[in-house]
């Protein structure tokens, strides 16, 4: 059981990172969410059926984004779901 319990907001993802290595170095025990920036999983509903998946990671990796893979599920309804992590 804690005896206390603080709660860090950082400005920015530098400050963040930066806090965390801290607290590593000095084994202070401590929870972190990840920063929307290092999650992993990602959907993108409403992408036509007839565009390709490379064309997909292509235009993904033009706005910044890394993806690891693009999937295309299929499902019986009209909008099909792409995912990529």
């Amino acid at each position: 059981m804690l005896e206390y319990a603080s709660y860090v907001v950082p400005k920015s993802e530098d400050g963040y990172r930066n806090i965390i290595c801290l607290f590593i170095e000095e084994n202070v025990p401590h929870h972190t969410f990840p920063l929307p920036s290092e999650r992993n999983i990602h959907a993108i509903r409403g992408i036509p059926a007839s565009t390709a998946e490379q064309e997909i990671k292509e235009e993904l990796e033009q706005k910044g984004y890394t993806p690891l893979h693009v999937l295309r599920l299929k499902r019986k309804a009209a909008c099909p779901c792409l995912w990529w992590w």
